[in-house]
């Protein structure tokens, strides 16, 4: 007589440190690279490309490196993930699921270094939370979403502007006027 439970494969059995191996070193090297001189020069030739020409950054160049930082990255995750399925083919990775990527970047927030990290955290763990209602559950997901673009378009975590205090509704806090 045997087992009913499948027996787990090699794969499985060895995925899942490897995994966190890899987000740990990939979350160490992005955190590093976002407080670097290079870091730097990737913002302000995000922020403006003329000014930090003019201030001698190479926007090329970084431009360049932080692309093929990103695709490294990126090209981590499809080797790990395709470790972890075994079986890949071009349904796996279909519009919809780089669609989902950009919605989590958007949530999150871009400018930050945690934002993307928690609005996939967020997003993934969302549907789970709302499985009660199967019906409603993409209702109610996409409602979330839309309320977060019109409130927060800059998404939930964001870079405060030296000498702004935060607030939830984004801007500045005005000076009170004397009367």
């Amino acid at each position: 007589m045997t087992s009913a439970a499948p027996t787990p494969s090699r794969a499985s059995r060895c995925g899942l440190p490897l995994v966190y191996a890899a987000l740990a070193v990939v979350l160490w090297a992005s955190w590093r690279y976002d407080h670097s001189r290079l870091g730097f020069a990737a913002r302000a030739t995000r922020d403006s490309p003329v000014t930090a020409a003019a201030m001698g950054i190479d926007i090329v160049w970084v431009k360049s490196f932080t692309f093929g930082v990103g695709a490294a990255i990126a090209a981590l995750g499809g080797v790990l993930r395709a470790h972890y399925i075994l079986v890949q083919g071009p349904e796996d990775m279909g519009f919809f699921v780089s669609v989902g990527f950009l919605i989590f970047v958007v949530f999150g927030g871009s400018y930050t270094f945690w934002g993307p990290l928690f609005g996939g955290m967020a997003l993934t763990i969302l549907p789970e939370l709302l499985r009660f209602s199967a019906k409603d559950r993409f209702i109610i997901y996409g409602a979330l979403l839309t309320v977060m673009v019109i409130i927060r378009p800059q998404g939930l975590i964001t870079r405060v502007p030296t000498g702004a205090a935060p607030r939830w509704f984004g801007g500045r806090r005005r000076a009170p006027t004397s009367v």
